[in-house]
């Protein structure tokens, strides 16, 4: 029974391990498909981030922020059909 305990545990470490490997894979696509569909905020951008299904931007300008506040589901739809999964269900704008 000891046996199989382990490889249990052994089993739900590879998964999580793999879900985070998942989340930076996906952070990277995130971060180019961000600069492919909004070029026009590069400049603005300081950082792309995501985990577990929240994608964070981090801008340098507040007024940008504030504008893009109103468009978040918008924003959400687009990334998520241009990468072709539904894999942001949050979008934090810091």
């Amino acid at each position: 029974m000891e046996q199989h305990e382990w490889n249990l545990k052994d089993l739900l470490r590879r998964v999580a391990s793999r879900d985070k490997l998942r989340d930076k894979l996906l952070q990277s696509r995130l971060s180019d498909a961000w600069e492919a569909l909004y070029p026009q905020f590069k400049s603005y951008t300081e950082s792309v981030q995501f985990s577990r299904g929240k994608l964070a931007i981090q801008l340098s300008s507040a007024a940008l922020r504030a504008e893009l506040m109103y468009n978040k589901d918008l924003i959400i739809n687009q990334l998520n059909d241009h990468l072709g999964e539904e894999c942001i269900q949050e979008i934090a704008l810091r």
